[in-house]
């Protein structure tokens, strides 16, 4: 039986722990989904779902300057999804009956697998023009299957992720897939309520 816990504390300082954690992160799926130090913060593995081959790492920085990225991945590795550890992705890949839900950031990604959901991260609401990326999604099977894109709440207030979203839909339904928009709250405006 594995103490994730113990595990996790070999692989992450304390800070970027509770960073994982404050996005509702068990000790075990920030294990199985690798996520662990770098020097300049914590980082996750990008794996192919179908050989289990680590491609490169995404690093989330832990202090990004006003004007730069908050993650960084090796240059000239190209966009990815991230899929979080999941034992049958072949299995998902080939079956058009499962849902699969499409969403920025890995944590939410890593997040919704722990729920019970199907989901695969974007690095980026324009991933799709990324050859790369198609290339990955490419070898799911679309065809009737119920996908649910689920961007961040600033969908509501940037053109350019609302038009991401329009595109990508687009995409995926000239592959066959039944599209749908999963809108999340502003929980700056919740918040400033009082209603949490």
């Amino acid at each position: 039986m594995i103490n994730y816990e113990l595990e996790i504390s070999k692989r992450l300082n304390i800070f970027r722990l509770k960073d994982l954690q404050k996005s509702g992160l068990s000790y075990e799926r920030i294990y199985l989904d690798g996520y662990r130090d770098s020097n300049l913060g914590w980082e996750v593995p990008m794996i192919d779902p179908l050989t289990g081959e680590e491609k490169f790492c995404r690093t989330r920085l832990d202090s990004p300057g006003q004007d730069d990225p908050k993650y960084i991945q090796p240059s000239k590795t190209g966009l990815l999804p991230f899929f979080p550890n999941l034992e049958n992705w072949y299995e998902v890949f080939d079956d058009s009956t499962k849902s699969i839900i499409l969403t920025e950031g890995e944590k939410k990604a890593s997040k919704l697998i722990q729920e019970g959901f199907l989901a695969i991260s974007m690095p980026g609401v324009s991933a799709y023009g990324s050859k790369t990326f198609t290339e990955s999604i490419n070898r799911i099977k679309w065809k009737s299957r119920n996908t649910y894109l689920c961007f961040d709440s600033d969908i509501r207030t940037k053109a350019q992720v609302r038009k991401a979203l329009t595109e990508f839909a687009k995409i995926l339904n000239r592959k066959g897939a039944q599209v749908f928009e999963i809108e999340l709250p502003d929980l700056s405006v919740v918040s400033s309520k009082g209603d949490i």
